[in-house]
């Protein structure tokens, strides 16, 4: 996050975790770098051009994936991409 250039776009960081939220905005906010704590299987993200879901779907329940999902799609966001964190086998 640090290196990455936003100068051009406005982002907003979202995640459940009340205390990284906190340190992310110390860190790295700015008038077009936001952060929120919030709950994706009962919040709707604003419209956006792109949602990046990385690393939630993973820890939910599939009644909390799908609630998830809905609310992105209720969103009008333009795009989805997503990443899940790949345990390696040893």
């Amino acid at each position: 996050m640090a290196t990455l250039n936003l100068d051009m776009v406005d982002y907003l960081g979202v995640d459940i975790v009340e205390d990284l939220i906190a340190a992310n905005s110390q860190r790295y906010a700015s008038p077009k770098r936001r952060f929120k704590q919030a709950d994706l299987t009962s919040w709707t993200p604003p419209p956006v051009d792109l949602i990046i879901v990385r690393d939630l779907l993973i820890h939910l329940t599939n009644d909390q994936a799908i609630a998830c999902l809905r609310n992105i799609a209720a969103s009008g966001a333009s795009a989805v991409t997503g990443k899940v964190h790949r345990v390696r086998e040893r």
